[in-house]
């Protein structure tokens, strides 16, 4: 949990680098709490024969929660591209990206976009899940502490 707090605590530092853990362990705890806030949210439906949105606590808290954890995420991506050797520009990419497929329209542009989508998200959670770049590099020390005198590890 002081992994995920400390995040929190960086809701606005772009700069520097993050850790895997550092950065699964965010992802992974607000998928869980949006998990359950979305099953809230259906819980709390009135009528689960009613097509659209309904608004109840539920969704309103899910909606707050994912504001709130909007900047601390972006925050800790870029981070964590940084950890990699990769500039935080590649976020913005990747979600310009994303957009052209959900923009896209037509049931043949759909699936195609569809693809891309997936393969774009692959894509990403494979450089999130990249080991650290050793030791220094331009956004600053490695987390896990190589490359810092006497606390270099073996590889």
């Amino acid at each position: 949990m002081n992994t995920y707090l400390n995040v929190l605590r960086q809701y606005a530092r772009f700069g520097g680098r993050a850790r895997r853990r550092e950065y699964w362990t965010f992802v992974l705890v607000n998928t869980l709490v949006g998990f359950g806030l979305t099953r809230l949210a259906g819980y709390l439906s009135p009528d689960l024969g009613v097509r659209g949105p309904s608004l109840n606590v539920g969704t309103v808290l899910y909606w707050v929660f994912t504001v709130a954890t909007a900047l601390p995420t972006l925050a800790v991506t870029v981070r964590r591209l940084h950890d990699t050797g990769r500039s935080g520009w590649w976020l913005l990419g990747y979600v310009a990206f994303l957009l052209a497929c959900f923009l896209s329209t037509g049931t043949s542009v759909g699936v195609f976009s569809g693809l891309l989508f997936l393969l774009g998200l692959i894509v990403m959670a494979v450089s999130l899940a990249q080991n650290s770049v050793p030791g220094r590099n331009r956004w600053g020390d490695s987390p896990k502490g190589e490359g810092v005198s006497g606390l270099s590890s073996p590889r």
